[in-house]
């Protein structure tokens, strides 16, 4: 069962009309030339191989980061993989490469869809890391021989090393022929430490839910949210929130610094890669938030301080 506040977070189903062909009669292409894609730093490796530096995180494209907080290394949604499928292929390279990633003590797994969940990436990780993952995919990732994996349904909670982790709700589902299995539920997870605490909202759709989470969590340093842009609203609404709607989202968490994610990387909707950034640059502009709150863009590969 799901569990307290899971309700707010049952978005409408997704739209089943044949949207490239709905887009073809009304003139619009399926997608526009991908454009520059994110921006990219060489990454600060003094930094990122301290054994006490601050909590800190590295964007390493898409959906994928590493948390470092309480001397454990912690990639969310890893894909490394040079392509999605046959067909999406990644447009720029990871913020770090096998070789430049400090030790990995715990990999977090928000949904199953292969820019989450990439097998290629999977497949190079530690055995003894500690993984995290919906309920549901336990078995996937078992028979990969990881030494621990724990399964979580929403708002469970789970102590590793000196962090806690709290499975959120992000009111989408996670179905996978990769997995053939029957309906997974995806999710965010919030990681708390005695320094900091951060949301990775994994790829959420717009709903009225995200308050809920504010609520639980109060002292939020981040919060990672995926973006989309305005042109591509038409197609993927209600499962891509737009500028606008991410702003609200990230003041009803209320964190400190919202982070966007899933763009520049893989053009996986109708709209440029730097579409997305642009307009909710735009729109923060023309709605600043209140004080205390900022809107930061990271560049892949670098290396920023949490607190």
């Amino acid at each position: 069962m799901h569990y307290e506040d899971a309700r707010s977070w049952q978005a409408p189903p997704a739209p089943t009309l044949p949207w490239p062909v709905v887009g073809k009669l009304l003139g619009r292409s399926s997608k526009c030339p991908p454009g520059p894609p994110a921006p990219v730093v060489a990454p600060d490796l003094s930094l990122i191989h301290a054994a006490d530096g601050p909590p800190r995180w590295t964007w390493l494209g898409h959906s994928s980061f590493l948390l470092q907080i309480a001397g454990q290394g912690i990639l969310i949604d890893p894909v490394f993989s040079s392509a999605i499928g046959s067909r999406c292929r990644r447009h720029v390279p990871p913020g770090l490469s096998w070789q430049q990633l400090p030790s990995i003590g715990t990999v977090l797994i928000t949904r199953s869809r292969p820019d989450h969940l990439d097998p290629a990436t999977i497949a190079r990780l530690p055995r003894s890391a500690t993984v995290l993952v919906p309920r549901g995919l336990g078995p996937w990732f078992c028979r990969r021989r990881f030494d621990c994996v724990i399964e979580l349904d929403w708002w469970d909670r789970v102590r590793v090393g000196r962090l806690q982790y709290t499975f959120v709700p992000a009111g989408r589902g996670s179905r996978a022929s990769l997995l053939h299995s029957p309906w997974l539920q995806g999710g965010g997870f919030v990681l708390e430490s005695e320094e900091t605490s951060v949301y990775h909202a994994g790829d959420c759709r717009w709903s009225e839910g995200f308050e809920p989470i504010g609520r639980r969590f109060p002292d939020l340093d981040a919060a990672l949210l995926p973006v989309g842009g305005d042109r591509s609203a038409w197609r993927h609404r209600p499962q891509r929130p737009t500028p606008a709607e991410v702003c609200h989202a990230f003041l009803q968490t209320g964190a400190r610094r919202l982070v966007p994610m899933r763009w520049g990387t893989f053009q996986l909707c109708s709209e440029p890669l730097s579409a997305p950034v642009e307009q909710l640059r735009l729109h923060c502009r023309e709605q600043p938030f209140p004080a205390g709150r900022e809107l930061h863009v990271p560049a892949i590969g670098a290396c920023v301080p949490l607190v």
